[in-house]
């Protein structure tokens, strides 16, 4: 351990590995971190779990593999693994709709952007009102465009903001935005002059009533 592509979101490892050999002794086992020898253990236990702590690792991804061997002179090399680390959050910035933002129509259209220093997605939800909405996360590519849409919006003021988690659970949330939903047409009352009325003069008063909900 750690697994094969696994990640983290610490700046210190432990990575642990299982030697085997027919002597059931080794002089050393070595720790090869981005193709270059780390550092060196003599005292190996045979078929038992060994590890090498390393520490103030840089974001970014990690190979690494380990080098045993026995007093016989004889040497093998593990397969290569991977990790990264990653400590930075990902930054959302919300496109539509913009605040404060009127519609007549109850669906929405929701577009926003998230970036991450390394992950290519990212996990995403949408909380309307101050609950998440999407059933299941939504797969965000990083800097790419991503659109979501709400049907069925009550008529009414809400508000809304995206989380994103990366793949080394490095947790941000966006600002909340505003929007209104109003599908209500507005009336019209007319008032002066009443219907069918017969005026003498060339300028009259047009008076109305406009009512919105």
């Amino acid at each position: 351990s750690p697994k094969n592509k696994s990640w983290y979101n610490s700046d210190g490892m432990t990575l642990e590995y299982t030697p085997r050999d027919n002597s059931h002794h080794f002089s050393n086992c070595s720790l090869n971190l981005n193709l270059k020898l780390n550092q060196t253990e003599t005292v190996v236990t045979d078929n038992g779990q060994n590890n090498f702590t390393v520490n103030y690792l840089n974001e970014g991804s990690y190979n690494w593999s380990i080098n045993c061997s026995d007093y016989a002179g004889n040497s093998n090399i593990s397969e290569t693994w991977q990790f990264y680390v990653d400590r930075t959050k990902p930054n959302i910035n919300l496109i539509t709709p913009v605040n404060s933002y009127n519609s007549s129509s109850d669906e929405i259209n929701f577009n926003f952007t998230t970036t991450d220093n390394i992950a290519p997605t990212l996990l995403s939800n949408i909380t309307l009102d101050g609950k998440t909405n999407n059933t299941n996360p939504i797969t965000a590519q990083n800097g790419t465009y991503t659109n979501y849409t709400i049907q069925g919006i009550t008529e009414g003021n809400h508000t809304w903001n995206i989380s994103c988690i990366d793949n080394a659970s490095n947790l941000n949330t966006s600002i909340t935005k505003t929007f209104t939903i109003d599908t209500t047409k507005p009336t019209i009352t007319l008032n002066h002059p009443e219907n069918n009325t017969w005026l003498n003069n060339s300028q009259t008063q047009m008076n109305y009533t406009p009512e919105d909900t």
